[in-house]
């Protein structure tokens, strides 16, 4: 059964989407999209709870945009039919004293661009390999 759900947050041509002590959490479906604008998520931001049940789409896709994430923590980040939960490309990407735990496929996507991680800490995965994967 194909599945295609809608982003909830959508960020597109020249926008700017800025967070400071925003919580996220019990989500159901891909739930950000940034093309084109600025991302700005900082001090004390939680995503937590969240499940793509897409299969066309990952949970978070950012192309050509600026990304600033700091001082955030993402957990319990479940992608049932789609890898990676991350898909970046060809963005500006600072991502910094941020934790991810709890993460049922690949974290990250790369492809082109200028990314700079520090302080980021990663652990208790639990990854499930779907035939075809072909993202590590």
């Amino acid at each position: 059964m194909v599945t295609s759900s809608f982003y909830k947050i959508s960020v597109v041509n020249k926008s700017f989407f800025y967070s400071k002590n925003f919580l996220l959490q019990n989500i159901l479906g891909p739930l950000f999209y940034v093309s084109g604008a600025t991302f700005d998520m900082k001090e004390n931001t939680i995503v937590t709870n969240c499940t793509n049940d897409d299969n066309l789409s990952p949970l978070m896709s950012f192309d050509s945009s600026n990304i600033y994430l700091n001082d955030s923590t993402f957990y319990d980040l479940k992608s049932d039919l789609y890898s990676p939960i991350i898909n970046l490309q060809n963005n500006i990407l600072e991502l910094g004293n941020c934790s991810f735990s709890d993460f049922d496929k690949s974290l990250f996507q790369i492809v082109s661009g200028t990314y700079y991680f520090y302080d980021l800490t990663v652990h208790t995965s639990n990854m499930v390999w779907q035939m075809g994967d072909i993202i590590f």
